[in-house]
Order: structure tokens, then sequence, then C-alpha cells
């Protein structure tokens, strides 16, 4: 939710001309130009530095960074970059690459299918309406308002017959006609995006985007995913949820020039080529280990993790010191 918001605040200050980190990163000063020289000389580097640098000359750094992309010949970045069909679209554009000529490397393959389940599954709820009804209110939105009763009672109407802890498969047509009492279901998420711009020219996060981001989605296709309503009193949610992670990857591959996917627990390796939607005729690999098993020395130091929550200068420093230790022996 705190991504979605920061996306929409950002975009409606560029839209505004109110971003001058934004601005200076698209007209490239000299000094602008400098940074960025900098940076391809010192890469690769960590975000925080390249962040820090930019700050310096109040650039917006993931616009910079599109600007080297152009350039490079090797991007690493996040699934979502890749595997979000409309985000997808847009940084390819931004940086000038195409699918037919790009050679996609997926590590830590085995954690794909369960973040493309995530990325494209969407949820509403009773708690997330409230709080754009409150938005409503103070903005004195008050066409708004009322297709957020009304989707609050869609919401109401679908779940009374669940007792709490249980749910229950929803048609997409109910829903729509339960929450488009008195407007159009798309005029309703007209509205709701309307009243959004409206916040989001006071304040970083809209909970009335959020809703309308959600009943946009709940239009999307069927194949693939369910629609489901869940209840656990007080809280009520409406999921459009993913359920097949090849929906997205069965049309991208054909899309690429290579994929190669790789993962130390990519296995068995035939049922992730099939739940990834690879073609049959997919290579398929496995190697062993190159390490003798009798060399093996597992040790557990609970005092570090590599949790990713959890990672720090002096984290990755505890860990370096013990190893340390450990060769020392």
């Amino acid at each position: 939710m705190l991504d979605h918001d920061f996306r929409e605040y950002c975009k409606n200050l560029r839209k505004q001309d109110s971003c001058d980190y934004y601005t200076n990163a698209k007209s490239l000063s000299t000094a602008g130009q400098v940074v960025i020289e900098q940076i391809k000389e010192q890469s690769p580097m960590r975000t925080e530095q390249l962040v820090g640098m930019c700050a310096a000359q109040v650039l917006c750094p993931y616009e910079v960074s599109l600007t080297i992309a152009k350039q490079a010949t090797v991007i690493i970045a996040d699934y979502f970059y890749l595997f979000s069909p409309v985000v997808r679209q847009k940084f390819l554009a931004k940086i000038g690459k195409t699918l037919d000529k790009s050679i996609i490397v997926i590590d830590e393959g085995h954690n794909l299918p369960s973040r493309i389940r995530a990325l494209m599954t969407s949820q509403l709820s009773n708690f997330q309406i409230q709080r754009a009804v409150k938005e409503a209110k103070k903005y004195e939105l008050e066409e708004v308002l009322h297709v957020l009763v009304d989707v609050q009672d869609a919401l109401n109407a679908l779940s009374e017959p669940l007792p709490s802890g249980g749910e229950m498969l929803v048609e997409k047509t109910r829903f729509m006609k339960v929450a488009a009492q008195t407007h159009e279901y798309d005029e309703v998420v007209s509205l709701l995006e309307f009243g959004a711009e409206i916040v989001y020219n006071n304040q970083p996060q809209s909970s009335l985007s959020t809703v309308a981001e959600f009943l946009d989605t709940w239009s999307g296709p069927d194949e693939g995913f369910a629609r489901i309503i869940r209840r656990k009193d007080p809280h009520v949610a409406l999921a459009y949820q993913c359920l097949d992670p090849s929906i997205v990857i069965k049309h991208l591959i054909p899309k690429t020039h290579t994929v190669l996917t790789m993962s130390g627990t990519l296995s068995p390796v035939p049922m992730y080529r099939d739940l990834l939607g690879f073609p049959q005729q997919t290579i398929l690999r496995e190697y062993p280990s190159p390490f003798p098993s009798k060399n093996r020395l597992v040790l557990v130091v609970p005092t570090t993790t590599t949790k990713y929550a959890a990672r720090s200068d002096k984290q990755f420093s505890d860990i370096a010191h013990h190893c340390g230790n450990i060769l020392s022996c």
C-alpha cells in the first residue's frame, strides 16, 4: 500500500511540475551530468550511495538510474520491473530496451511463483473503505462519499452469510452490480480516481486511490484468478487473488531472446517448469554440489542473521567477524 501511495503521489507531483528532483534529472544540468559520470566510474555501487550522490545535487535517483540504464549491457532489478506487465512496458520504454534482444536471468527462481502471485493479487478491506470515507469527508467530496457507501454496502452484503473465519468465492459481476447502485461501475472508478487526485494535492497518501485501483483491477480477466471474500470479525476483505503465476511468465517468454532461471533449491525442476509456464521443450539441468560432503561443517550462529529486514552494516560486519574467526581456527 505504501508503494502504491508513493507511486501515485510521485506521479501527481510530476504532473504538476512540483518535483525539483524529477525536473532536474530530466533537464540534466552540467552538475547532473557530472554526477552521472561519477556513478558510471564508481559502479557497481550500493543503492544508498547512489541515492546520496543524487540527493546532494537534487536529482531523482530513479530517473538518473534510468538514464544510465539506457547505456548499460547488464541491468540488475527486482522481479517487479519485468513481471508486472504495466511496469515492464513503461520500464523498457524508458531505458530503450526490448525483450527480443534481452537475455533474462532469474536468480532465486524458487521465489518467483509466490512473488508473482503476490504482485498480481489485489485486496480491499472494510478498514480501507472506512479510511477512504474519512478522506472524502475531510475534503468535502460528497459524490465520492456516496459511491463509497455503495461499495461498503456491497462488501457488507457479500460477507453477511459468512461466519467469522469463513470465506467463499464471489462472482465478478455480482460485486460489480451491488457496488454500482447509483452510478455505472466505470463511473464509480473514475469518481474515486478524481477524489484521489484532490487528496494527493494535499497529502502523500490516499485510501481513495487504493479503493479505485482495486475496483479497476476487479474487472480484470478470470483465467488464473479467484475472487474471494473473507471475514474475520471485525475484518472483512475482498480479494482478486492470483493462483497461477504462469499467466504472467508464459506470455513473457516467447517475446525474449533467452530466459534462464536458476536457484540452489529449484527442485523438482520439471515442477517449476510447469508452475512458471515454461514450454515443455525447455532445457532442464541439475548439477550436484562441487564441494565434497565430508568437508561440510554446519554451524549455527544465533547472534547473526541474513534476514532482509535485519540487514545492516553492523550485521554484515558481525558475519564477517565470525567467518574470520572460523577460518583462523
